[in-house]
């Protein structure tokens, strides 16, 4: 699912003579993949309380907060119906996609917990998240270095 929506973003992205505004529809998909994620989340959340590992690395990054600061940053440039503009449209597309794959990634870490309850004496081997919790703090590193560069290119298109 993620991977077509990722290619939705470069859909948009390469259509650059369509008629309808390319912001505002990077805008739309942002505020789409965020929800997605953000609902993931919420559905893991019985699932990863089990596992003190899981729970200890999503409070330590604040993943539900950070998704929905960034949720609430897309629906607010949605709002305000920003001029089209080159810059905006990429690191709004670039912020699309790190949350995108931080979807994958919470998808996994769910996948991962519910198969490990059926495995065979599950209530003595820990699930195996270490990989999936690697790649859950790149990306929430990712996503703040590219929600900071967005609000960055914000301020300065307000003042050129």
């Amino acid at each position: 699912m993620a991977q077509l929506a990722g290619m939705a973003v470069v859909a948009v992205a390469a259509a650059p003579s369509a008629s309808f505004n390319m912001l505002a529809a990077v805008l739309h998909y942002s505020l789409e993949a965020t929800t997605l994620a953000i609902s993931t989340l919420r559905s893991l959340a019985p699932e990863f309380t089990s596992d003190p590992t899981v729970r200890a690395e999503l409070a330590a990054l604040d993943v539900d907060a950070k998704l929905a600061t960034v949720q609430a940053l897309v629906a607010s440039l949605a709002a305000r119906k920003t001029e089209e503009d080159e810059v905006m449209r990429v690191c709004v597309t670039n912020v699309s996609e790190c949350v995108a794959q931080l979807n994958t990634t919470l998808e996994a870490i769910k996948t991962e917990l519910a198969t490990h309850q059926t495995r065979y004496l599950s209530s003595w081997r820990s699930p195996n998240t270490a990989e999936h919790l690697v790649q859950l703090r790149l990306l929430m590193g990712v996503l703040d270095k590219r929600v900071d560069l967005l609000l960055k290119v914000k301020d300065f298109m307000k003042t050129a």
